[in-house]
């Protein structure tokens, strides 16, 4: 990821006490932050990362931080099976409340992406939107590896373009898009040393914006031929 401007480092950590706040305790007014960041247009681009190629109704996929619960009521509604994780009780709250007004069952767990409480290979797919930090730490993606059953993936949308929010990435430093690539690259040497394949691209996302997207697959065992 890029590295802060002088200016930018001395506001990190009032920036995540700000955002400490949205999540929990003021996770009210979380959805209005949201809209207003990125001109109306968040929960679309949040929604978009339900599907992607070999979908398949039933699929079973967990998403990391759920935050208000718009992920999960797309992935309810389109057949698939969805489990949220989030360690935020306020944000489970409003995720349960939205699943619940929209007829589907809340499959939701407080927990940690470091601390994932289900068995080995259990998901097709992980999902994870706007992430924060958490999700470049080399344990978050041990634990993802260790729930992905094999061909499984593990899709996080990272950004997005939008006036506000590519003016605060240029002032936290972020360079050109070959240097952001690679500093991508270079955040999720992990991923690779367990053997995933990580791809990073330009993802197009609605209403003419896109954003960054790592996937990292897990590959398919290969069946011993007789």
């Amino acid at each position: 990821m890029p590295h802060p401007k002088p200016l930018a480092r001395w506001l990190m950590p009032v920036i995540r006490a700000g955002l400490n706040w949205l999540y929990t305790r003021g996770a009210w007014a979380y959805d209005a932050v949201a809209w207003l960041v990125s001109g109306g247009h968040w929960q679309d681009w949040v929604r978009s990362m339900a599907l992607w190629p070999e979908a398949q109704e039933g699929a079973r996929v967990l998403e990391l931080g759920v935050g208000p619960g718009h992920l999960q009521v797309h992935l309810a509604s389109l057949g698939f099976r969805s489990v949220g994780v989030d360690p935020s009780p306020y944000m489970l709250r409003r995720a349960k409340r939205r699943l619940h007004h929209g007829g589907y069952s809340a499959r939701l767990v407080c927990a940690r992406a470091q601390a994932l409480p289900f068995p080995a290979e259990t998901f097709d797919r992980v999902v994870a939107t706007f992430p924060t930090e958490y999700v470049f730490r080399p344990r978050t993606v041990e634990e993802v590896w260790r729930v992905l059953k094999p061909g499984g993936r593990f899709d996080i949308l990272l950004s997005a373009s939008g006036w506000l929010l590519t003016r605060w990435e240029r002032f936290l430093g972020a360079g050109d898009e070959q240097a952001q690539e690679m500093e991508l690259y270079k955040a999720f040497r992990p991923a690779a040393r367990l053997g995933a394949l990580v791809y990073i691209r330009r993802y197009p996302l609605p209403h003419g914006a896109w954003g960054w997207v790592v996937t990292l697959y897990k590959p398919a065992l290969l069946e011993e031929v007789p």
